[in-house]
C-alpha cells in the first residue's frame, strides 16, 4: 500500500500511533508527506493492537475515526478500516453510534458475510438494542467462524441473547459452553446466575446449585478486587455479584416457609427449619454489610471523577490536588496518588502533608528536589 494519510494534521497521525510497540514509519517517497508519518497501514495497525490491548479510550478512539474517516475516503470498501470504525463507534456507552458502526460492518458484510469481527459487531450492536434474534443470528455466524481466544465472549452474548428472546434453556445451554472455554468468564457466570434465579424462583429444587453458582460469581468478583483494588469497573461488578447472591439467599430463605394456598410465602417456618433459617438470616445481614461498604467505595470513585475534573480545570491549584491525591488513596490507587503527592510538591516543596503522605506510602522524599522511590529512582 503505497498511500500516505494526508489532509488531516501529522501530529494526530503520529499520537495514535506512538504509544505501538516496535512501529516503525516507513521512509516518505520524493514528493509524499514528511519523514516518520505512517503509512495507512500502520496507523491501522496502531490502532487495532490499541483495541486488543483495551488502551484506546474514547477521546483518542476518536481522533484515530479522523485517520481512519481519510482512508476510507479513499478506500470506502478497505475493510480493515471498515471494522476499526465500526468498533471505534462502540467505545463508551454514552457516546457510542450504533447506527454509524452497523453501516460499517455492513459495508464488510457485503462482501465477507462470514467476517467473524463485523458479525461479533453487529450482533453487539442488536444486543445493545434489543432486537435478540436479529443479533443471535449474526452472533451465529460468528461463534461458527470465531477464534479460540474469543470463542467464550461469542457464547457469553448468544447466551443473553437467546435468554432476551424467552428461550432459557439454550441459554443457560450457552452460558455453560461459555464456562466450560473459560471457567472465569465472569460475564457467562453472571448470565448462568441470572437464569437460574429465573428458574429457581418457580422451582425450589434448582434454588441450592443457584446459589452455589452465585457465591461462585462472588468469589471471581471479589478476587478481581483484589487484583486490581482502584479499578471501579471491577468494584460495580461486586456490586452485582453481591445482588444476586442476596437474591437468591432471599429466594431460598423463602423456601423454609410454609405457603398458603394460593402457593405464596407465609410468615410460619416449615417444622424444623428453625437453625437453617437463623443461619441463613445472619449470612443475609452480612452481605448486606459487605455491599453497603462496597457502595461506600463505588461513591468514592464517583466523586473522584468530580475532583480529578476540578484539577483538570486548574491544574496548578493546590487546594484540587490535594484532594485528588486524596481521593485517589481513597480509592487504593496508590500509584495516581504518589504522582499527584509529586506535582503538589513541584508547586511546594516544603508541603508537609504531601511530604508526610508520602512518606506513608514508603517514597522517600528530598523536599528540596521533591520526591524519589526507595531505590533512588526519580
Amino acid at each position: 500500500m503505497t498511500l500516505f494519510v494526508r489532509a488531516i494534521p501529522v501530529l494526530l497521525v503520529l499520537s495514535i500511533c506512538s504509544t505501538s510497540q516496535g512501529q516503525q514509519a516507513a521512509p516518505a517517497p520524493p514528493g509524499g508527506p514528511p519523514p516518520g508519518t505512517p503509512t495507512p497501514r500502520q496507523v491501522m495497525e496502531s490502532v487495532r493492537a490499541r483495541l486488543d490491548e483495551g488502551t484506546l479510550d474514547v477521546e483518542s478512539g476518536h481522533q484515530a475515526l479522523t485517520v481512519l474517516e481519510a482512508i476510507l475516503e479513499r478506500e470506502p470498501r478497505n475493510a480493515e478500516a471498515n471494522l476499526l470504525a465500526g468498533e471505534i463507534l462502540m467505545l463508551g456507552r454514552q457516546r457510542a453510534d450504533y447506527d454509524q458502526a452497523r453501516l460499517h460492518f455492513q459495508r464488510v458484510l457485503d462482501s465477507e458475510p462470514s467476517n467473524f469481527r463485523a458479525n461479533l459487531g453487529t450482533g453487539r450492536i442488536w444486543i445493545a438494542s434489543r432486537y435478540w434474534r436479529q443479533a443471535a443470528s449474526f452472533l451465529e455466524t460468528a461463534e461458527r467462524v470465531a477464534p479460540r481466544e474469543k470463542s467464550a465472549e461469542v457464547k457469553q452474548l448468544l447466551a443473553s441473547a437467546y435468554l432476551g428472546m424467552g428461550d432459557p434453556d439454550r441459554a443457560v445451554a450457552k452460558a455453560q459452553e461459555a464456562l466450560e472455554v473459560d471457567p472465569k468468564n465472569l460475564d457467562a457466570l453472571e448470565t448462568v446466575v441470572q437464569i437460574r434465579l429465573q428458574v429457581a424462583e418457580r422451582d425450589p429444587r434448582q434454588l441450592e446449585p443457584t446459589l452455589a453458582s452465585a457465591e461462585n460469581f462472588v468469589r471471581l468478583a471479589a478476587e478481581k478486587v483484589e487484583q486490581e483494588p482502584w479499578n471501579s469497573d471491577h468494584l460495580a461488578r461486586l456490586d452485582g455479584a453481591y445482588s444476586l447472591e442476596l437474591r437468591a439467599l432471599q429466594s431460598y430463605h423463602n423456601s423454609l416457609y410454609q405457603r398458603d394456598i394460593h402457593r405464596a410465602v407465609t410468615d410460619r417456618l416449615e417444622s424444623g427449619q428453625e437453625t437453617e433459617a437463623a443461619a441463613t438470616l445472619l449470612r443475609i445481614a452480612a452481605r448486606i454489610r459487605l455491599q453497603a461498604a462496597l457502595q461506600q467505595a463505588l461513591a468514592e470513585h464517583d466523586a473522584r471523577m468530580m475532583i480529578e475534573r476540578a484539577a483538570e480545570y486548574e491544574p496548578d491549584n493546590l487546594r484540587n490536588l490535594e484532594a485528588l491525591a486524596g481521593a485517589c488513596e481513597r480509592t487504593r490507587d496508590v500509584d495516581a496518588a504518589i504522582a499527584a503527592y509529586r506535582r503538589i510538591l513541584e508547586l511546594e516543596p516544603e508541603h508537609e502533608g504531601a511530604l508526610r503522605q508520602l512518606e506513608a506510602l514508603g517514597v522517600s522524599v528530598t523536599s528540596t528536589t521533591g520526591a524519589e522511590s526507595a531505590d533512588g529512582q526519580q
